[in-house]
């Protein structure tokens, strides 16, 4: 009689889980959690420099009203200034606002280890490009990044799981989907220069947007 092999017939078994996935839900929740903290400070960094806006074009306004188109036209430098850092800072919440819920609404473990490398690119870009504008926020996704690659080794050294490389390619879309957004809605929210200082603006090379 032949004794057949106790695996015949067996579906194949799924690929082992960590032995602590719950220290790696842990440390995925406080680095989502983190992130959520430095969004929230990039969106009122943003909510004040749009404040800051509104008063330079009432500047701009008053200026234009008293004839004193000099000095409108110093308001109007400043006001495309802020609107540089205000696109800077709202394109970079608007990235970390799409990580985060993608981690969010990743469950899988295996899945979260693949999204976690984009993930990080991210996080590394955004704070590099608001370093100037909001240091603090860059050190502290810094911190979240550091946690983040920690997280991607453990869980690769506990399951066998090969670290899952990002291409660049990936973070760069994310990046270009909150930019264009960013556009759109600082488009539809900040008021435009007036034509006649926005033509000497282009001519002297500032811009608003």
């Amino acid at each position: 009689m032949i004794k057949m092999s106790p695996l015949f017939g067996r579906k194949p078994q799924p690929p082992p889980q960590p032995a602590d996935q719950h220290a790696f839900q842990d440390a995925l929740r406080e680095a989502v959690a983190m992130l959520k903290i430095q969004e929230q400070n990039l969106d009122r960094i943003y909510h004040r420099i749009k404040m800051r806006d509104e008063q330079l074009f009432k500047e701009v306004e008053r200026a234009l009203v008293e004839r004193d188109n000099s000095r409108a036209q110093v308001y109007a430098n400043e006001v495309a200034q802020v609107r540089k850092m205000g696109k800077i800072i709202l394109s970079n919440r608007l990235a970390l606002e799409r990580v985060i819920l993608r981690l969010e609404d990743t469950i899988d473990f295996k899945e979260t280890l693949k999204i976690l490398g984009p993930v990080v690119n991210v996080v590394n870009r955004v704070g590099s490009e608001i370093r100037n504008v909001a240091p603090q926020v860059a050190d502290s996704l810094r911190q979240v990044e550091d946690m983040m690659n920690r997280v991607l080794i453990q869980a690769g050294e506990v399951t066998g799981y090969e670290t899952y490389i990002a291409p660049d390619s990936e973070a760069d879309q994310i990046l270009k989907e909150a930019s264009i957004l960013a556009s759109q809605k600082m488009k539809s929210s900040f008021p435009e220069i007036p034509e006649a200082v926005r033509q000497h603006m282009e001519e002297t090379g500032s811009q608003t947007q």
